[in-house]
């Protein structure tokens, strides 16, 4: 275990952020980031154990139905590559 795996525990090395910063690219974020958390093998229960939120609500993230900002910039201070999530516009609103 590498000592930004701690503090970083949804993060990804350079190799592995590149893949998937492709594969949000070309397919969207949704498909990209539910990809990533089958490769990380990423549970709705453990990331919300790590958000202090339901499983449920980490389902919200994932499928874009729920993005508050809160929880956006917990799961990248968790490390989640920004690529995988959903983008602010100009204003600050997420797209999904």
């Amino acid at each position: 275990m590498q000592p930004h795996d701690v503090e970083k525990p949804l993060g990804a090395s350079p190799g592995e952020e590149a893949v998937f910063a492709v594969l949000a690219r070309y397919s969207g974020w949704k498909p990209a980031l539910r990809a990533y958390f089958a490769y990380k093998n990423l549970e709705h229960g453990s990331v919300g154990k790590l958000l202090g939120v339901s499983r449920q609500m980490v389902g919200q993230l994932l499928a874009g139905s729920k993005t508050p900002s809160q929880r956006i910039n917990q799961l990248k201070e968790l490390g989640l590559p920004d690529e995988l999530l959903p983008q602010q516009d100009a204003t600050g609103v997420r797209s999904v």
